[in-house]
């Protein structure tokens, strides 16, 4: 954008997309992890989603997660939205998993944005729900303007996961009927 200033003498403008999402006086994103199960060293998939994506070319997300119950991060992938997106991510190996993505177009709607591969430790408890926290979550346009800051009378809403180590993920007990 600097570039761009000092060869025009004026800042680039703004794609229609923006200008619309500039002007418009409030509006609310929701990002949400998945739920899902699994046994003790099985590879679980759960899905970061976004409803109400506006003008959205890219993001920071950070997810917590135990790492006594999850062993390691097998991968991220973007999908969905996000599909041709390019993501990177990065496990600091005690819970904290860090991911970016990026493009140079913007999208908007809802639909899912990553699939994160979590891989249950081979001690994971059986039964024992383990959250997944969206601990950190900030989306940009494509000229780098945060959704919140830039905008402050919009929202971003995040929405919390879990993963359940176990046969099914829950234990069902049926009454015994007897004919």
């Amino acid at each position: 954008m600097i570039l761009y200033y000092a060869v025009h003498g004026e800042w680039p403008p703004l794609p229609a997309e923006t200008r619309a999402a500039s002007t418009t006086p409030s509006h609310t994103t929701t990002l949400s992890l998945g739920n899902d199960h699994g046994r003790p060293g099985d590879t679980t998939q759960v899905t970061l989603r976004g409803d109400g994506l506006l003008g959205f070319a890219g993001g920071d997300f950070v997810v917590v997660y135990d790492p006594q119950e999850v062993a390691r991060i097998a991968g991220v992938n973007a999908t969905g939205l996000a599909a041709g997106m390019t993501s990177a991510y990065r496990d600091d190996g005690a819970g904290r998993l860090f991911i970016s993505l990026a493009d140079d177009a913007e999208i908007s709607g809802s639909d899912a944005l990553l699939t994160i591969d979590f891989v249950l430790a081979d001690n994971a408890q059986s039964g024992q729900a383990t959250p997944l926290l969206l601990a950190g979550a900030h989306l940009n346009d494509l000229l780098g303007r945060d959704f919140v800051t830039s905008f402050p009378s919009n929202t971003l809403i995040r929405e919390h996961g879990e993963l359940v180590v176990g046969l099914e993920g829950y234990n069902l007990y049926l009454p015994a009927v007897k004919r």
